[in-house]
């Protein structure tokens, strides 16, 4: 599951916003294999991942950084369970 770590680690440290990060130095660094695209830009809830309805999450696109190539995106959690759904 592409965001599992990443999440785990959102709790761990009590956090409700992850830090943006580039998308394929996530995949690569967690040796995953994800299309950007697929991954990060939800337009419906039916398409957003089990595991991020699940945890009351959402993953926010937020482009790229000057001088990058990359595609960066941060998780968000509610305070509430089934706020976002």
């Amino acid at each position: 599951m592409i965001f599992h770590d990443l999440l785990q680690e959102m709790q761990a440290k009590e956090q409700k916003v992850s830090i943006p990060q580039g998308f394929q130095d996530y995949v690569n660094a967690n040796n995953l294999k994800a299309n950007t695209a697929a991954s990060i830009s939800i337009d419906s809830l039916r398409k957003l991942p089990k595991i991020l309805r699940d945890q009351n999450a959402m993953v926010l696109r937020l482009g790229s950084r000057p001088a990058s190539n990359q595609t960066y995106f941060s998780l968000v959690k509610t305070g509430c369970k089934g706020f976002l759904f």
